[in-house]
């Protein structure tokens, strides 16, 4: 028979079972049980947050009556245990493990077993809930109240040491209606993580796409995507690349030929001497060869070979996202952990394919987008703006379409939280972006858009240098305009 058990009850019986060894537990148990009036007591241990069985928990077996009687064993790789030769009587069934270090839990989770002569007992145990810890961690929510908990460690990227004292921020957006019409806001929480290097987040709104980072003096991660269920919570550890290896960053920066570029884009590109390698696959496991492989907040990329493979070399130590990109599948990104001391691999799977639509051949006339392009060149000419024309393009050979407003005067290429860039003109205003003469909004042109498929760029500092074609919705935002060509 088994039952739950009070948490504060049964604290002193497992601190006191901790002592014990499980050799001289058993041999205890021997020599006081007779073998026939023996029982058995048969388990699993189970991960509520992942759904999976939780292998290697250390499971300890507590008599009530006598704490020096006690049993112990290890889950296997399915989380089940087994515990022969046990006394008849009453039990505190718990488990330790490195998984309820990482989420703060202090009480290890236990239950009271009833054990008979003969007989087999049955317990399950299992890391508390989501709910559970962020009720333990936040303290209780109003009813009705889905925010989700975000928690984790900030640890050394090369030692694993926990850095008390690690910022980790927290950014969305969110969408406000008040007086001043429709509008979408950037949001933003953070939290310092506590002496053992363990950080909580609460009240973070469930199921929103957020970016979060951590930083230490000179020590820093990447940005990486965060998701909280609702109500519940979730789990992210930060590693973060030392002190040695961010001053040698800012020193292979400094004497970097790109630098001046870089400052003038507005970015800050991480370096350092992690090293990660893997390959790229689809569901069925076969190797994508061409993907574009990048590492966030770094200008390292890659392309994978015929067998899917890839190595980035010259990386920044902590956790950053790997990003794989290839054309009929959408864009994946994983956390990856670098240090400058191991190489790391990983695996990316791409899983969402995107529909392409077949190919057409219209007959009749020229469109005009075909006059736009002679335009195009006759503006080039003429001057007014800055052009980017195809030569421009393969002559740089640009991982990015952002990479190409790099070092352009009055423009700024600014990160997205660590997911992307933004192009800004002067003012850090937003220009109207123009494609194949279509103006489009809120569009991530590196997601839609690929460097070998332009034709040329157009970009305008303001309403008064933009073309009349080119100038709608710009007089009022009193920014610019950005004018791209493709080859179809």
């Amino acid at each position: 028979m088994v039952e739950a058990l009070g948490l504060g009850r049964l604290a002193s019986a497992l601190a006191a079972a901790a002592l014990l060894t499980a050799a001289g537990a058993l041999d205890a148990a021997a020599q006081s049980t007779p073998p026939a009036a023996a029982g058995s007591v048969t388990g699993r241990v189970l991960d509520s947050l992942t759904a999976a069985p939780l292998a290697g928990a250390a499971v300890q077996l507590v008599s009530r009556a006598r704490q020096s009687l006690a049993y112990a064993a290890a889950t296997d790789s399915a989380g089940r245990f087994h515990l022969d030769g046990v006394a008849p009587g009453e039990y505190v069934a718990g488990f330790f493990h490195a998984v309820l270090d990482s989420l703060g839990v202090e009480d290890a989770p236990h239950r009271l077993v009833r054990v008979a002569a003969g007989a087999e007992a049955d317990v399950a145990l299992a890391v508390p809930s989501g709910r559970t810890l962020a009720r333990a961690h936040c303290g209780k929510r109003p009813r009705g109240d889905s925010a989700g908990v975000l928690l984790g460690h900030a640890m050394d990227a090369d030692t694993r040491a926990p850095l008390p004292g690690a910022k980790v921020v927290v950014t969305w957006s969110e969408v406000v209606i008040d007086q001043r019409g429709l509008r979408r806001e950037q949001r933003r929480a953070p939290t310092v993580a506590r002496g053992d290097g363990l950080y909580v987040l609460c009240g973070l709104p469930s199921d929103a796409d957020m970016v979060a980072d951590a930083t230490l003096g000179p020590r820093r991660s990447g940005a990486v995507e965060a998701r909280v269920p609702p109500f519940g919570l979730a789990r992210r550890d930060f590693t973060l690349g030392d002190s040695v290896s961010a001053a040698e960053v800012a020193a292979a920066q400094r004497s970097s030929r790109d630098s001046a570029s870089a400052t003038a884009a507005g970015v800050a590109m991480a370096r350092g001497s992690a090293r990660l390698s893997g390959r790229v696959r689809t569901l069925r496991g076969q190797p994508v060869a061409g993907a574009l492989v990048m590492v966030w907040g770094s200008d390292v990329t890659g392309r994978t070979d015929a067998d899917g493979g890839f190595a980035l070399l010259g990386l920044p130590a902590g956790t950053y996202t790997l990003e794989a990109r290839a054309i009929g599948f959408a864009p994946k990104r994983v956390p990856v952990e670098l240090s400058s001391t191991r190489a790391t691999a990983a695996t990316v799977t791409l899983d969402e394919p995107v529909a392409l639509l077949t190919s057409v051949t219209v007959y009749g006339r020229p469109p005009r987008r075909s006059r736009d392009l002679t335009g195009f060149v006759q503006r080039s000419q003429q001057g007014g703006g800055h052009f980017v024309t195809r030569e421009d393009i393969d002559r740089r050979n640009p991982t990015l379409v952002t990479d190409l407003f790099r070092g352009v005067s009055g423009v700024q290429v600014v990160s997205r939280g660590g997911m992307g860039y933004d192009v800004l003109l002067r003012g850090g205003c937003r220009p109207v972006v123009f494609v194949d003469g279509v103006p489009v909004r809120d569009v991530d042109i590196d997601m839609v858009l690929y460097p070998r498929d332009l034709i040329g760029i157009e970009i305008y500092s303001g309403p008064a240098a933009t073309p009349a074609q080119f100038n709608q919705g710009v007089q009022s935002g009193n920014c610019g305009t950005v004018v791209i060509w493709t080859r179809q």
